[in-house]
């Protein structure tokens, strides 16, 4: 395969994505960006010959900045660093994550303005595309000075410590290289500094994320239309003529995928019908009508609810690619002044941000599902379909009871997960860092509430596949059709009460769609040990 070719300019959150979790996938380095990273370094290596205290070059770092470092032990303090703040704890993150996080840092370095050592990137690079994977802790990642914890655990591998999972299998970090006849990394100055000092790993979990929660959204516009065409709900309020006075790119947009969507979905009403029958039944006084000229907010309102989370979405985009090709660490050297900065690019603020966005973003989703879901159940709001979709042995059966549980359960639980974590900074290394982003830990969080949501969503969907055959509906788009047979290949028809878990399970699998990682064998063999790397 040829490989993909870095510059650190132009990766986007997809090509990104597919990279990580493809793992016959390569990578190398642009020759003009090889040429600025060794521009860069013979910068550095000019400004410490004349002499320039350089943080995390001559000096220690963190809250031992103070501590001046003589040239003989550039090597030591370097491997310190990564030694020291390999700390992170807990359950391991999966391979597609710790590949997307090594895409990063080394896009990031291939700018050339890390003045890291080329053999150091390159090594990296080697690690990568012999599909050596080091082991990664989840817990533990303030987000400032980068992701230091996380990305230490990729360092170890590198200098020839900490762990790997090669082909499933977890070794020594020294053991991995070896396998592949790498030798472990010599570190100099700043290389050590410039492998740990940067977002990368807060941003390639969040473009993993953000790609999941893209997906739940595109799919989340064909499950609104079965649950309109269930409900016999009215389209007008969905035309985009309507939507373009407000003036919301999202909104809009939203209004006219759905729309079209409407059109070809049967049971959709037209809402000149409901007015004509409105008509025919006034009488000359006050009377309660067959049905009312609106719908609820859970259907009529959809693209000004919808519309809000496709605009954060591209907002977020956008941020995770401004970030995927930042030169993002301290110090940083310009060619163009052939000078050294000290500066904060490691700080996670705008992805932690990003990351609190998206977990609303979800939350957004999940509580109209549950609205919706309350009302496909509920026999006083379902347009005149059985109580929770039991339609044999009423009164013995409890039909699909059990799914709005779960699905409001779990909305319960993404409600409280989408308080923000970007703003709980907590002080640390003597006071020297300050104020961090704990950026990491909310891109965790969206991370997982973009399964909890699909969880929500795929509920959903699951009692619209129940209604389409319980009504015999047999004209809908394509787009539902496909989520159809998605779920009916392994579960079919309920007709009497059993367990919904696996056909749950199954839609929630379903409505995330192709970026969904596969899930990590809970053990692992390694050096004649079984290792937990859940």
């Amino acid at each position: 395969m040829k490989p993909f070719m870095l510059n650190g300019d132009d990766l986007t959150v997809a090509t990104l994505v597919d990279l990580a979790a493809n793992p016959q996938a390569r990578i190398d380095i642009d020759q003009n960006a090889r040429a600025k990273m060794q521009a860069s370094r013979r910068v550095l290596d000019d400004l410490i010959e004349q002499g320039e205290t350089i943080y995390g070059v001559n000096t220690n770092m963190g809250g031992m900045v103070k501590w001046l470092i003589p040239s003989s032990e550039v090597a030591t303090i370097q491997n310190n660093l990564i030694r020291a703040v390999a700390s992170n704890v807990g359950p391991v993150f999966e391979d597609v994550y710790v590949r997307a996080a090594m895409i990063c840092r080394i896009n990031s370095l291939a700018r050339g303005n890390s003045a890291v050592s080329e053999g150091l990137v390159d090594l990296l690079v080697k690690l990568f595309n012999a599909g050596i994977t080091p082991v990664v802790p989840q817990l533990g990642s303030l987000g400032t000075s980068g992701d230091l914890g996380p990305l230490a655990a990729i360092a170890m591998v590198l200098i020839g410590e900490g762990r790997a999972r090669v082909n499933g299998e977890i070794f020594a970090g020294a053991t991995a290289l070896a396998k592949h006849g790498l030798e472990p990394a010599r570190l100099s100055y700043k290389d050590g500094l410039a492998l740990i000092n940067g977002t990368a790993f807060m941003t390639g979990v969040m473009s993993v994320a953000l790609m999941r929660a893209k997906t739940l959204l595109e799919n989340y516009y064909a499950i609104s239309a079965l649950s309109f065409g269930c409900l016999n709900a009215k389209k007008k309020p969905i035309d985009p003529a309507v939507h373009r006075l407000k003036g919301h790119s999202g909104q809009v947009r939203v209004a006219q995928a759905l729309y079209t969507l409407l059109n070809q979905m049967e049971g959709v009403i037209d809402d000149r019908d409901v007015s004509k029958r409105l008509h025919s039944e006034r009488i000359e006084k006050p009377m309660e009508g067959s049905t009312a000229v609106e719908d609820p907010y859970s259907l009529r309102c959809t693209p000004q609810i919808l519309g809000p989370v496709l605009d954060c979405l591209d907002q977020i985009e956008s941020c995770l690619e401004k970030e995927i090709n930042a030169s993002s660490d301290n110090p940083l050297v310009l060619l163009d002044q052939e000078e050294v900065f000290h500066c904060g690019h490691f700080h996670g603020q705008y992805i932690g941000m990003a990351a609190d966005q998206l977990k609303i973003a979800l939350t957004t989703m999940a509580n109209l599902a549950e609205r919706r879901i309350d009302r496909l159940l509920d026999a006083k709001k379902n347009s005149c379909l059985p109580s929770f979709l039991a339609e044999k042995q009423s009164g013995v059966r409890l039909g699909l009871m059990g799914a709005q549980f779960m699905s409001s359960s779990v909305t319960a639980e993404m409600r409280c997960n989408a308080t923000p974590m970007s703003i709980q900074s907590l002080p640390t290394t003597a006071d020297f860092q300050d104020h961090v982003s704990m950026a990491l830990v909310a891109a965790r969080q969206a991370l997982e509430m973009t399964e909890k949501c699909a969880y929500v969503i795929g509920c959903e969907l699951f009692l619209g596949c129940h209604i389409i055959d319980l009504k015999g509906l047999q004209r809908y788009p394509a787009a539902v059709s496909e989520l159809y047979a998605g779920l009916r290949a392994k579960h079919g028809f309920l007709d009497q009460d059993r367990c919904l878990t696996a056909e749950l399970d199954e839609a929630m699998a379903i409505v995330l769609g192709e970026y969904k990682p596969q899930t990590t064998p809970s053990k692992q063999q390694g050096q004649g040990e079984l290792l937990t790397v859940d």
